[in-house]
């Protein structure tokens, strides 16, 4: 309930620094160059991603919500640089739920870190604007080139080009959801039918192992494709 009151606070704080700066009436003349990391401190990041945020939205006359969820530092990141996570809702509406950054990121240089940043930014924003889970399509690089992004690679990864360790993937959608662990209890209902497609309905998953570049489950040609775009 604090960090959620912590979040609430400094969102708050970020709105009435852009009415100070008048960025509402001066944001038609503001260079996307204009916009820049005042250090590695969270508060300083949240205010730099809103100004994104609304410069992004002045551009393509969009309303994408500020960002007042969780910004951290996560330890446990080993494996990837920072991470945007959401939840689908009953709804299939779409709520934000972090962007989490690795301790190997804060220790890197400040353009590599402004990299990830606009990388993770890059996903809320193609998330929220078409309700949907654009991994690394032409959407999501569309809006990596408005923000700026030097090198729109499709991976903030250290050692594994995916984010996670597990893919589940319906051959005729593409990547569903992504895990870090896959219980055996997960796995069977998988296999069982239990779980399916949101989008066509489909029973029929399968699951790719991101660490063994291997399936683990399926391993259809029209799967493998999704795998190695």
């Amino acid at each position: 309930m604090l960090d959620n009151w912590n979040i609430f606070i400094n969102s708050c704080i970020y709105y009435i620094i852009i009415k100070i700066k008048g960025v509402d009436s001066m944001m038609n003349s503001i260079s996307i160059n204009d916009i820049k990391l005042r250090s590695r401190d969270i508060d300083d990041i949240r205010i730099f991603v809103n100004e994104l945020v609304d410069y992004y939205n002045t551009v393509e006359g969009t309303n994408i919500p500020f960002v007042n969820f969780e910004i951290s530092i996560n330890k446990r990141l080993t494996r990837t640089l920072a991470r945007f996570g959401f939840q689908i809702l009953s709804d299939d509406s779409i709520r934000p739920k972090y962007i989490q950054f690795s301790n190997i990121i804060m220790l890197e240089s400040d353009e590599l870190l402004v990299e990830t940043i606009l990388h993770e930014l890059s996903h809320y924003i193609v998330t929220m604007r078409y309700q949907k889970n654009c991994e690394h399509n032409y959407q999501w690089k569309e809006v990596c080139q408005i923000l700026g992004m030097e090198n729109i690679s499709p991976y903030t990864k250290t050692t594994n080009k995916f984010a996670h360790k597990y893919l589940i993937i319906c051959e005729d959608c593409g990547i569903l959801a992504t895990r870090d662990r896959l219980t055996k209890d997960m796995k069977q209902n998988i296999i069982d039918g239990y779980i399916g497609c949101k989008k066509c309905g489909s029973h029929i998953l399968q699951i790719y192992d991101t660490t063994k570049k291997e399936f683990i489950l399926g391993g259809t040609e029209k799967a493998k494709a999704f795998v190695q775009q």
